[in-house]
């Protein structure tokens, strides 16, 4: 996979985060256990309301990561360097519920 694939998908998910009043980033129904929030509030498994999933949270992270050590040694995109630094650096905290076991 060559760099500008790695940036389209940077790309999207600088898109989809939403930066909310409080200066942190939010990742809301990125559906990534295919929760059907279509379905309405009802719907979803134990009260869960699919707004930043540790899952999503880690993998955009190592994403930014990686960009930032690429970008550097490679001395491009300097300029989308303070805004994924910003990103990494205020996440909002991840969603925990909990769910009873087997």
């Amino acid at each position: 996979m060559n760099l500008s694939k790695i940036l389209e998908v940077a790309q999207f998910w600088e898109d989809y985060l939403v930066k909310k009043e409080d200066g942190k980033y939010y990742t809301l129904n990125d559906s990534h256990h295919e929760v059907q929030w279509w379905r309405g509030p009802d719907y979803l498994p134990w009260g869960h309301d699919d707004v930043n999933s540790a899952m999503t949270l880690g993998f955009v992270r190592a994403l930014l990561k990686c960009l930032i050590e690429m970008c550097s040694e490679l001395d491009v995109y300097a300029e989308k360097l303070p805004l994924w630094h910003d990103i990494l650096d205020n996440f909002g905290p991840a969603k925990i519920w909990e769910q009873s076991s087997v």
